[in-house]
């Protein structure tokens, strides 16, 4: 996070999220903070000379989670997203009248006799503006931007 140099009425300052790196394959690194010089570990690791380590940096981070899957069920709050996960794949989640019952994304997979899997994700419903952050609309279609197809549920 980035301080802004504003503060707001409380007098708390204000800082704002910086992208730095996004994991796309199972091999990815990523030096987030340099480790210091010797270490101030157990006393057997010490050497018996009077040397003493250097601090390694701090820093503070922000992960943000971003499910992987092959498709994404996107519509409005009671449209059947969450009956349909459960009707193709074995996935429990809760099934409610109410709108908003789901309140996180949930995962599903269909796997196919030839071991084919296809994995779908249940998002909790969205409104009209969803994209200006209205009812966490930017919070929820964040999961779709790793999804390789997105199915409208009318």
């Amino acid at each position: 996070r980035v301080y802004t140099g504003e503060r707001t009425a409380e007098g708390r300052r204000i800082f704002l999220p910086q992208f730095r790196y996004q994991f796309l394959r199972h091999d990815d690194t990523y030096v987030v903070a340099k480790g210091g010089i010797g270490g101030i570990g157990p006393i057997s690791f010490k050497k018996k000379d009077g040397r003493s380590g250097t601090p390694g940096e701090r820093r503070r981070l922000e992960l943000e989670l971003r499910l992987l899957n092959d498709c994404a069920l996107i519509g409005k709050p009671n449209a059947g997203k969450t009956s349909m996960l459960a009707a193709l794949s074995r996935a429990h989640t809760r099934i409610g009248p109410e709108e908003y019952s789901t309140t996180r994304p949930h995962v599903g997979v269909i796997r196919y006799r030839d071991r084919v899997e296809v994995r779908l994700c249940d998002l909790p419903g969205l409104k009209r503006g969803a994209h200006l952050d209205k009812d966490m609309g930017r919070r929820i279609l964040r999961h779709t931007y790793r999804s390789r197809a997105l199915a409208f549920v009318v």
